[in-house]
């Protein structure tokens, strides 16, 4: 009964006939899983398909050259160094005014 209603759901069968999910790829095991008898193995299946999807998705990103990542690093590395200046140039200030004011 369970089985009928998830395949109608998903609309996928495996070829051992149990539900499919288009989504997840994963065997729909309903009430089985919530007995815990199928935990291990389907967390198992999820971490595998997982680390699988996410090396199809780092295959398909347009890398940009070694030239340009160093460019872009060497950009951020000199703003970040002028901002740090810039700030600690403003604290030194700020401590010597209130120190001759203040204290």
């Amino acid at each position: 009964m369970v089985y009928e209603i998830l395949s109608d759901l998903s609309g996928f069968r495996k070829p051992n006939n149990r539900p499919f999910d288009k989504l997840t790829g994963f065997v729909n095991i309903g009430i089985e899983a919530r007995k815990g008898v199928f935990k291990t193995k389907n967390m198992a299946m999820k971490i595998t398909t997982f680390f699988k999807e996410v090396n199809m998705e780092v295959r398909k990103v347009n890398w940009p050259p070694r030239q340009q990542i160093l460019n872009y690093t060497m950009i951020v590395l000199g703003i970040s160094a002028a901002v740090a200046l810039f700030l600690g140039g403003l604290d030194f200030v700020f401590t010597t005014i209130i120190n001759k004011f203040v204290l």
